[in-house]
């Protein structure tokens, strides 16, 4: 029997790379003052899709949106909330 699990974390593995090219993409756009930059929104949303790691690395490697208020108050919501959703999964399951 195939394990057909593999999709999640092919999907996992996917957003987390998007997520670390966009914070890529905005912090280069934020350099060259371009008017086209990646919404806040957009990066919020791939941190609520599961791409919370992709994202960390991405603020860490750019150094980019890592002092930003409101958004980092809301980015480490986020991640509280998902490490409280999986603590609940693993400790009651």
């Amino acid at each position: 029997m195939v394990n057909k699990g593999w999709y999640v974390y092919a999907y996992l593995i996917c957003v987390n790379f998007i997520a670390f090219v966009y914070y890529g993409w905005d912090k280069y756009k934020a350099t060259s003052n371009s008017q086209h930059r990646i919404p806040e929104k957009k990066l919020l949303a791939f941190a609520i899709a599961g791409g919370i790691p992709g994202s960390l690395l991405g603020q860490y490697i750019y150094r980019h949106k890592t002092q930003k208020q409101p958004f980092r108050a809301i980015f480490w919501f986020i991640t509280m909330a998902y490490t409280i959703g999986f603590l609940a999964i693993v400790l009651f399951s």
